[in-house]
């Protein structure tokens, strides 16, 4: 027997099976455990301030969305405030207004922060152009003494801005730097240094301010980190050490040297940033619709986009095939005895429907059950394997038997009369007895 079409219809069959499988872990985001758990980190801004009693117009820098993290559930804590949302360059801000505010106030900012289920590709953004920096005749000598000795420590565009960021290390240049960078210290300067260093050889450069995501904490200090325009996409780089990366729990939240928060028409304005660290089912993301957690149109063709009430009719049938897989693997490769291939599948999904403590006593109940018989008395009993047996030797007269049984039946003598003695006869044997003839 040929058992080729078998072979390679099963071949054809797991490739399928293994494809959609895929297709679901790389493109649909959907887990491959149902309690699998994502991180999510809870973000909060508060800003107190003490109103002089006049207008008041706070500008607020909020993250957005990057390639790798999602910005959700925004929501704007700020009694007696218009909201407005704007952009402005590179920067989203929300923008709150009063027209008469008096004494102390506090606004809150809250967003959750996910990280995106699927991989995200970079968004494709045009060009810019280096930023307009204004310089001294000394500041720009200065860059470009800087920009000198970067370029012969550097082979292309990357290289040239790390060998930028480390040459802010050198002691010997530190003239140069206190000329660029005025008299600020910290990333930030170094990152507004690197920016004036590139602007003079015409690479677009920005400095990044955020925070980072490594966990719960009340106050979050700002980090720094650099991005330079290269090869058509923005390209991070570490303050501290050059490299053409930074920590991916990094979140961008404004872009530029410009303030975190503006307030117009109050005094002593404090800003902190809150971070608390939880978790959820990746599955509840994938379902809820966020972005980046799942394809819409590959979700179609899921047993997530049918109603519930199929869901649940889908759900039990699917675990039959599986069962019986099981079963037949139980029954022909370990020798398990069974019930049949698809009896014990049956009694599974009635237990699974009844639970198991129910589905139990129900099953056993049944099988004790045994069926009525109407009570009769026993002589009619007796009276019937009497009969039975003096049937038997009546049929045995075919070769010359009995001559006495071959006689024609008198009135009155049939086969009740001829076998239960007249002493014995009574009604309820009669009736019995016909019933059984």
């Amino acid at each position: 027997m040929n058992n080729r079409p078998v072979y390679i219809l099963a071949a054809v069959l797991s490739f399928i099976g293994l494809g959609v499988f895929f297709l679901k872990l790389a493109f649909t985001g959907l887990p491959i455990n149902p309690g699998e758990l994502a991180n999510a980190w809870q973000f909060e801004q508060q800003v107190a301030f003490r109103a002089t009693g006049g207008p008041v117009k706070i500008v607020l820098n909020v993250p957005s969305n990057v390639t790798d993290k999602a910005i959700l559930n925004e929501r704007i804590v700020a009694a007696g405030f218009g909201t407005l949302r704007a952009t402005t360059g590179d920067n989203r801000q929300v923008v709150l207004t009063a027209r008469e505010v008096r004494g102390p106030q506090v606004v809150f900012y809250k967003a959750m922060v996910h990280k995106f289920l699927t991989h995200q590709s970079p968004r494709e953004v045009e060009a810019p152009q280096p930023p307009r920096v204004s310089m001294s005749d000394a500041q720009r000598a200065a860059a470009t003494e800087l920009l000198q000795i970067a370029l012969a420590r550097s082979a292309d565009d990357s290289s040239l801005v790390s060998a930028v960021i480390l040459t802010q290390g050198i002691a010997q240049l530190g003239d140069n730097l206190r000329v660029l960078a005025g008299m600020a210290k910290g990333p930030s300067a170094n990152a507004d240094v690197a920016v004036a260093i590139l602007a003079t050889r015409g690479i677009p450069a920005r400095r990044v301010n955020g925070i980072d995501l490594a966990g719960s904490i009340t106050k979050a200090p700002i980090v720094h980190w650099l991005e330079a325009f290269i090869d058509g996409r923005w390209q991070a780089f570490s303050l501290k050490s050059g490299e053409a990366r930074v920590p991916p729990t990094y979140l961008p939240i404004w872009f530029g040297a410009g303030p975190l928060v503006a307030v117009e028409g109050a005094e002593d304005v404090e800003s902190t940033l809150s971070l608390g660290k939880v978790e959820e089912r990746v599955l509840d993301r994938v379902l809820s619709g966020q972005p980046g957690a799942a394809r819409g149109e590959l979700m179609k063709f899921s047993l997530f986009g049918l109603p519930l009430a199929t869901q649940h009719v889908y759900r039990s049938l699917m675990v039959v095939p599986v069962a019986i897989f099981i079963l037949v693997l139980l029954r022909n490769v370990i020798g398990v005895k069974s019930l049949g291939t698809f009896m014990p599948v049956l009694i599974a999904l009635a237990l699974h429907q009844t639970y198991l403590l129910w589905g139990t006593f129900l099953f056993v109940a049944n099988h004790c059950r045994r069926p009525v018989v109407p009570a009769v008395s026993r002589a009619p009993e007796a009276a019937a394997r009497t009969a039975v047996g003096r049937g038997a030797d009546l049929c045995r007269d075919a070769d010359g038997g009995d001559q006495r049984d071959h006689a024609p039946a008198r009135p009155g003598t049939g086969l009740v009369d001829r076998l239960v003695p007249d002493g014995d006869h009574h009604d309820d044997d009669r009736a019995y007895l016909g019933a059984m003839g």
